[in-house]
Parts: structure tokens; sequence; C-alpha cells
């Protein structure tokens, strides 16, 4: 089986200077985006820059580059991408950005060979699972993570590690096409999910 990657965005001071019109969203990172029709503005107050050097960035819905949207586009990845015009202080960024939506979520957990705890009910008792994906379990941590052996799509989203993973031929090419921005964990027996590691 190829070796599978967590993709996160590089942390940028700027980003934290960000205000978005609309800012509403109609998708969320466990749930599959319809087509959406809205245009965005994103406005970075940031007086240490002029322009956006960087092609993938925000960790919520990442908003990536036209060059990542090329690259989705070569590996045929599931997903939409929503146009975002962005202004740097005074200026408007010459580059072309976009909302990535991916559209595949898959399971990744061996639950018969991992080690984890998953989430309870606190009335019933019973395991929680994702509504959108009822066979998906809800896992409170992840300490031993065996991966199924099966083929996945070369990006997509991993909605039990609230991840967005890609395959190591994804990251080789995104590496060999020098996109900037972007973080690659392996995932690995020693990968360790705590989405609440302060309990």
């Amino acid at each position: 089986m190829e070796k599978l990657f967590v993709v996160t965005p590089v942390l940028h001071a700027w980003t934290a200077k960000m205000d978005f019109s609309p800012n509403e969203f109609f998708w969320d990172d466990v749930s599959v985006p319809k087509d959406i029709d809205v245009g965005y503005t994103l406005r970075i107050k940031y007086l240490r820059m002029k322009e956006i050097h960087v092609d993938y960035f925000r960790s919520s819905t990442p908003i990536v580059s036209e060059k990542v949207k090329r690259l989705c586009d070569e590996f045929g990845v599931n997903c939409q991408f929503v146009p975002v015009k962005i202004w740097v202080n005074k200026w408007q960024s010459d580059t072309l950005f976009y909302f990535l939506l991916l559209r595949d979520f898959v399971s990744i957990v061996d639950e018969d060979q991992s080690t984890y705890e998953i989430w309870q009910d606190r009335v019933t008792g019973e395991n929680s699972y994702y509504t959108n994906f009822p066979d998906m379990p809800e896992f409170k941590k992840i300490t031993n993570l065996v991966l199924k052996d099966k083929s996945t799509p070369n990006f997509f989203m991993a909605p039990e590690i609230g991840s967005r993973v890609c395959t190591e031929r994804f990251k080789k090419e995104t590496e060999k096409t020098g996109l900037k921005g972007i973080i690659f964990e392996e995932l690995t027996p020693d990968f360790r999910y705590d989405p609440l590691p302060f309990l």
C-alpha cells in the first residue's frame, strides 16, 4: 500500500489578520459540500507584506493557488474550487486563489489492529458515529494507527482524524513542482490523534 501523509499549512502570522466577505460558509470538514456559487473576497491587513508568496494556507478549509488547482486537476482530485479575490492591504493580488473543497471522504483506520478510544453517547453509552458517515466512528483518541490495506484517492478528507490526506505520489509531485506553504506528516503507527489533548 502507498504511504499516506497528513497535509497541513505552514503557520503564518498574517493569517490572524484575515477578514472574509461574506463571512458565512456553506460547508464544513465533515460533510460533503454542495456546489458553491458564492463569490468570496479576502482582505489581509498586514503591513509587512504586499503579496502572498505561498500556494496553500489556512488551517480550516484551505485556500490554494492556481498551481495547486492545476496539480489537483492533473491528479483527478474530486473537489470543488471556490474563487477567492484577495486584497493585501490596499493591493489586489494578481495571483488566482481558491477555497479547496475536497469531496472524497475516506475511512483509513483499521479498527481491528489500531489502538483507540471512541466517543460515547452520554445518554445511551453507545459509540458515536458521524451523522454523514454512519459507518465511521468518532475517535476520541488514537494511540497506535494501523491503516486499512486499500487504495485511496490521491487527495481526500479523512474525517476519523479530522485531516486532509494525500498519497506519496501526490506529495512528491507537490515537492517537485515547488509548491510553498505545505507540511506533510506521514501516517505511521507512531501517529497520534488527540483532538482534545488538554482533557
